[in-house]
């Protein structure tokens, strides 16, 4: 099966519609570029631009899946989020330490890096990598929208050893990358697109 994992640095609209792929995981900003088939709500961003494209995915088939956190904002914010529309709710107890992450389990991770370990965890046998760089803390989506600024040390302690050790867990995957990764992204089974 032949993932895309659509997330939303600046060269997103350059990449996405390149790979041939069987299923678009999408998560950020990406769902402006496109109706995936999965959508991933890691954070409150995620989650205000879905509540934002929510017509439009629906008749698409978007399906969702939700970072578990994330529930009990929607009941303080008095979301009327409907939960047919989420398949899953990926469970509050992450792992924390990303470094030791096993196939299976998620690691706790922006909404980019949930849709990554999602496409991992179901079957996947290629993975094309668009708009997944990590972040810069300045200009980190294609929007236009600004960084955090703790955005390049959350890449190097964080973003960027998670992706490496789901390659590294995984080598029967095909890791494809589009863009230029500001972290360490190597192995037989890793190249660029």
């Amino acid at each position: 099966m032949r993932w895309m994992v659509l997330g939303a640095s600046p060269s997103a609209p350059d990449n996405y519609r390149r790979p041939d792929v069987d299923i678009v995981a999408a998560a950020g900003d990406s769902i402006q570029l496109c109706r995936p088939d999965y959508y991933f709500i890691g954070e409150e961003r995620s989650l205000d631009l879905y509540v934002e494209e929510r017509a439009a995915a629906r008749v698409a088939g978007t399906k969702v899946v939700i970072a578990e956190p994330l529930l009990k904002r929607l009941v303080e914010r008095g979301d009327d989020f409907p939960h047919d529309e989420v398949i899953e709710y990926c469970p509050g107890n992450y792992m924390h330490a990303w470094r030791i992450w096993i196939p299976g389990r998620y690691a706790r991770m922006c909404a980019g890096g949930l849709a990554f370990q999602w496409a991992a965890n179901h079957g996947a046998t290629e993975i094309h990598m668009v708009g997944m760089e990590g972040y810069t803390g300045q200009v980190d989506y294609f929007t236009g929208q600004h960084g955090n600024a703790k955005g390049p040390r959350m890449t190097e302690e964080a973003y960027g050893p998670l992706m490496q050790r789901v390659a590294d867990k995984l080598p029967q995957v095909q890791f494809i990358m589009y863009g230029t990764p500001r972290y360490q992204f190597e192995g037989r089974n890793v190249s660029h697109g």
